[in-house]
């Protein structure tokens, strides 16, 4: 396992190697180079209670938004007092991410189909993937590869292991995967239907013990992202534009655009 670990690591490693080198761009300068909550421990508090660009927005009398991403910001406090402003080290802590990613997808394949040459290519997939490029290179894209981490951790603690103290450490990383991103919340239909397409239990039979830790987590992170983390108070928890009926459509539609891409990936 060793050799096939390291083998990745090379891969992707090979792959994102010239991305080390980039500078900061865009929402870089805002959540890291004048973000004053990353350049001190004493901001921690304040990152659980604030939105992302809160202290950007505190700064330069800017609109807050609403979106809610602790762990993106104190994954970048961790940078930070590393590398100070080096973009180096914070590209190269995207780089670290993806790589453990792709060494828990080929974990996580394992441990459904038991075939080490399968769970190879379909890590090898994931590293070199152009639809990639986005979360590993551009530093602010951070939250994805956080996001992907703690869900696959969940995943492969829930499927693997059957102790209570690893379903217990299944629920903290689904935790911290949702405060890395609101998307994280789509993992548990997602476990549900694995457990059900790999017959490794039926919805009904003993759902309410299995999936409640999962389902009170998304249903008190939603309650507070309507009451006391929605930083936008008055206005539309979700970005504004576009009733209920025209986001659904257009979800399909961006849907549709993304697995062309996962086949065919052009213009990327």
């Amino acid at each position: 396992m060793k050799k096939i670990f390291l083998l990745l690591a090379l891969i992707a490693l090979v792959v994102y190697f010239n991305s080390l080198n980039s500078a900061f761009v865009w929402d870089d300068h805002f959540l890291i180079e004048n973000n004053d909550f990353i350049k001190d421990p004493r901001y921690i508090p304040q990152i659980f209670t604030t939105d992302l660009y809160h202290s950007h927005a505190e700064k330069s009398a800017a609109a807050h938004s609403n979106f809610y991403r602790p762990i993106q910001v104190l994954s970048y406090m961790a940078d930070y007092h590393i590398w100070r402003l080096d973009p180096f080290g914070f590209h190269l802590g995207n780089l670290l991410l993806h790589i453990a990613n792709g060494i828990l997808v080929f974990i996580a394949v394992f441990l459904i189909c038991k075939c080490r040459l399968t769970s190879l290519f379909t890590s090898i997939l994931f590293l070199v993937h152009p639809v990639q490029t986005g979360a590993v290179s551009y530093i602010s894209g951070r939250a994805d590869l956080l996001t992907c981490f703690f869900v696959l951790l969940s995943f492969i603690f829930y499927v693997g292991f059957n102790q209570a103290a690893c379903r217990f450490l299944s629920l903290a990383a689904f935790m911290l995967a949702v405060l890395s991103k609101e998307v994280a919340i789509i993992f548990l239909p997602a476990l549900i239907i694995c457990d059900i397409i790999y017959k490794r239990a039926s919805f009904l039979t003993g759902a309410l013990k299995r999936y409640f830790g999962y389902l009170a987590v998304v249903v008190v992170y939603i309650g507070l992202r309507l009451s006391i983390f929605n930083f936008t108070p008055g206005n539309k928890i979700v970005i504004p534009g576009g009733d209920i009926t025209a986001r659904i459509m257009t979800t399909w539609r961006i849907l549709t655009e993304y697995v062309a891409l996962l086949i065919y990936p052009s213009n990327l």
